[in-house]
């Protein structure tokens, strides 16, 4: 049971170099997984980017500022992807969706009336705050179900307004 006098006991050496072992192989996927969020982060912003850019062609150089806002907003979401924190999820998906909502109703959308430009503004705001719950169910530990509150709200109304 104890080993004897003089000689040391080594039996638990094999069991620390085998969980030094699992630790290190998990550190090793997660940065591998970091590193495959990051390149798809990057893919996703420069394509949503490449589609800002042509929507901003079909723009008066007034809306710039929303194209500004909207870049902020897809920045805020890739760094809250890239380190798994909600709290630059919620301004990316409220920047977004604003800049998104005001370049479609500036852009392709300009000639529709007042009430369906509202609508189509509020439909893409609250489209906005869902993907605050979308991207936190995704990439964080804690699903932040309060977004689909307002979100809700303004598709709701959106709807209303544009239906009735």
């Amino acid at each position: 049971m104890f080993p004897p006098l003089g000689k040391k006991h080594t039996t638990a050496l094999p069991e620390i170099v085998e969980h030094e072992t699992i630790i290190n192989t998990l550190h090793r996927s997660r940065h591998q997984d970091s590193n495959v969020r990051l390149i798809i982060i990057t893919a996703f912003s420069l394509l949503i980017l490449v589609l800002l850019s042509y929507v901003s062609n079909l723009l008066t150089l007034t809306s710039t500022n929303m194209l500004a806002l909207t870049l902020i907003g897809i920045a805020c979401i890739g760094s809250g992807m890239h380190s798994c924190s909600d709290s630059m999820l919620v301004p990316g998906g409220i920047f977004s969706g604003i800049g998104i909502g005001f370049l479609l109703t500036a852009g392709p959308f300009h000639l529709v009336s007042g009430d369906i430009a509202v609508s189509l503004f509020l439909f893409v705001f609250g489209l906005g705050w869902f993907s605050i719950s979308i991207l936190s169910k995704l990439y964080t530990r804690h699903v932040q179900w309060w977004p689909l509150i307002p979100g809700g709200m303004m598709v709701v109304t959106s709807l209303l307004l544009f239906f009735v």
